[in-house]
This record gives structure tokens, sequence and C-alpha cells, in this order.
């Protein structure tokens, strides 16, 4: 459950398009032109970013997932970024995931059946993701994904463990911003809140530089949607 968690895209997103957004005000709808533009001109070899800022429920993760929606799955990473660094976290159960995988293509170089390597031709099994000879290390394949999506963007932040938090963030950034990757990214954070939440300002630095930043007002369209059922 934990890997589908991250790189695919849910079932609940895979139906939303630029079509079912509705811009109830100006900043909604410069907001979706701007992911509409966005759209058009990665297709023609941009790599400048994309992050949408807003209070919750104002459609940014629907406009993030609209783009996805428009573009080859294989092409695209998406991760939320809560359970992104939950994944990345020393002992947690994608590491351990992780060990054991590492295990099990030392021992027999993926023809285990376990873990199901190569269920067909070209096509790896969704448990396979992390395995050595398969997907790679997963701090190394959101790096390195041609496009990544990162939801939330300030969610996890002030705990036990905000440095390390920080130094994750900074190095995929980092990576990132040096081989000009293209990072989308949702937010509920102004870029003062950002800096603080996210432990270092070379952070937001690099990524102000990497993206165009783009405000979506509106109301909570879930409480509006719900609202509206139970007229």
């Amino acid at each position: 459950m934990v890997i589908h968690m991250l790189r695919y895209i849910s079932k609940r997103l895979k139906k939303c398009n630029f079509e079912s957004f509705i811009a109830e005000d100006a900043q909604s709808l410069k907001a979706k032109n701007a992911a509409l533009d966005w759209l058009e001109n990665y297709k023609d070899g941009s790599c400048e970013g994309l992050i949408l800022m807003g209070a919750k429920g104002t459609g940014k993760t629907h406009l993030l997932a609209a783009i996805c929606n428009e573009l080859p799955q294989e092409t695209y990473y998406w991760a939320s970024t809560g359970e992104l660094l939950d994944a990345l976290q020393p002992g947690s159960a994608m590491q351990e995931w992780r060990k054991k995988a590492i295990a099990c293509w030392t021992s027999c170089y993926g023809s285990c059946g376990v873990f199901r390597y190569g269920t067909s031709p070209g096509e790896l099994s969704p448990t396979c993701t992390y395995c050595p000879g398969k997907g790679g290390d997963l701090m190394e394949q959101v790096m390195q994904a041609k496009l990544l999506i990162l939801d939330d963007l300030g969610t996890r932040a002030n705990n036990s463990n905000t440095d390390w938090v920080a130094d994750r963030l900074f190095t995929l950034i980092n990576y990132r911003y040096d081989n000009e990757l293209p990072i989308l990214a949702s937010t509920n954070y102004s870029l003062k809140d950002l800096e603080y939440r996210l432990g270092h300002e070379r952070i937001t630095s690099r990524l102000v530089e990497m993206c165009r930043i783009i405000q979506v007002g509106g109301r909570d369209y879930r409480i509006k949607l719900r609202k509206e059922a139970n007229q």
C-alpha cells in the first residue's frame, strides 16, 4: 500500500482535468491559465517549474493532477511531501522493505519470484519498485525523475527530525536545481512561512529561481460541494 501513495497518482486524482476545475475568481482563473501555459511550455521543452500557493481546498492539487493526466504516467513522479519524507525516514516500513529487496537481489539477482520480478517482458510488478536491480533507491528515483510533483509542500516540519527533513529536502531540490529538472508543487504556506517550515532559506531560494509562483484563490471547494449536495 505504501508504494502506491508515492509515484502513482490516486484513483480520485485521475478524474481531475482542466474542464472540471471551476474558477470562482480572478486568482483561480489565473492559476488555471498558468497551469495550462506551464503544460504547453513543458511539452515544448521548458524546464521551469510551478508552485501553486493558497488555502486548503482551493484546487491546487486538482490543477497539478490535471497537468499529470495530460502526460504519460511514466514521465512524472507524484508524491505527497509528508508521505515521501516518512518513507525516506530511517527505520520506516519503506526502508525495511528496501533492505529485504536488497537481500533478495543479492541472493538471487531478481529470480526469486517472491516480488514477481519481470512479470512480463518490459513490465515490472509494483512490488519491485525498490529493488536495487530494478527501480533503484527511493531518493534516487525522486531526485532523477523527469518531472517531480510535490503535493502539500511544507506539511512536514518542526518535529524532532527538523534538521534531517531540511537536509533531505535541500539535497532533493538542489539536485534538481543543478540538473534543470522541473518541480511542480502545491502549498498552503507563503514563501516566508515555507522558509521557516522547510528549515533553510537555501531551499526556498532555489525554488523561487526554478519555479513560477501563482496564488490560487477561492473558497474551500470541498466544503462548497458538500453544501450544494446537502441542499
